[in-house]
């Protein structure tokens, strides 16, 4: 059986499709790590096995973050070079870490104490206490979960191109993530997502906003977003 590609637009619909189900109905019902689950063996899981992607995930999530702090997403992915086992476990890995770092990176520049994790919450619910240090409500949660939900895969994402071009080289995942991230903050593909926060910022203060947005045209400047 042909396995459904980790992810389609419908441009009929306007629909994304993960593996071949709605990325809206997933973001609906489904948790952060069943989703996960599906994107990498193009499946839900069983109850037993989202229990044992959950256990790895909480084992993982401190794994080479210590000294993030002071440091970029790619050196802490060059960092875990020589603690990664077989890809599955490295990309889990990475997954795991990857919010752990960032929420103390936050909290440092918010001139914040970094908050530990808590291995008995989910993966949305633990960066949301890591980032804020306060318990959010279920509902705070869920719609939390939904945001990192949709934003798990596009089928025309630039990063994962590099990815993949990487691992065909005969690159090591560790190798392979590196280069990802380095083409995912480009600010014309991912990292579009702050440069759009800043201009609709420079925008909310325009005395007219159909006048605005034709003179940064009018300049030759990118509408980001």
């Amino acid at each position: 059986m042909v396995q459904e590609p980790i992810s389609r637009i419908d441009v009929e619909s306007g629909t994304l499709y993960f593996r071949g189900h709605s990325a809206a109905g997933l973001a609906m019902d489904s948790s952060f790590e069943d989703v996960l689950y599906l994107l990498v063996h193009g499946k839900l899981p069983e109850p037993g096995e989202k229990n044992v992607l959950y256990q790895i995930l909480t084992s993982k999530r401190t794994t080479g973050v210590t000294s993030f702090p002071d440091s970029s997403l790619v050196e802490l992915v060059q960092g875990l070079r020589g603690t990664e086992g077989d890809d599955y476990h490295t990309l889990l890995g990475l997954v795991a870490a990857f919010p752990v770092a960032v929420a103390h990176k936050y909290r440092i520049l918010q001139e914040k104490e970094p908050v530990p994790q808590r291995a008995g919450l989910s993966h949305a619910a633990n960066l949301l206490w890591m980032l804020t240090g306060v318990e959010q409500s279920a509902l705070d949660i869920r719609d939390f979960e939904t945001c990192l939900i949709l934003h798990m895969d596009d089928p025309d994402n630039p990063s994962l191109s590099q990815l993949l071009q990487t691992l065909e080289r005969g690159k090591s995942a560790i190798d392979a993530t590196a280069e990802a991230l380095r083409v995912h903050g480009d600010p014309l593909h991912h990292g579009a997502g702050s440069l759009a926060a800043k201009m609709v910022h420079d925008l909310a203060h325009a005395d007219d906003l159909r006048v605005a947005v034709a003179e940064r045209i009018d300049r030759g400047e990118r509408l980001y977003g």
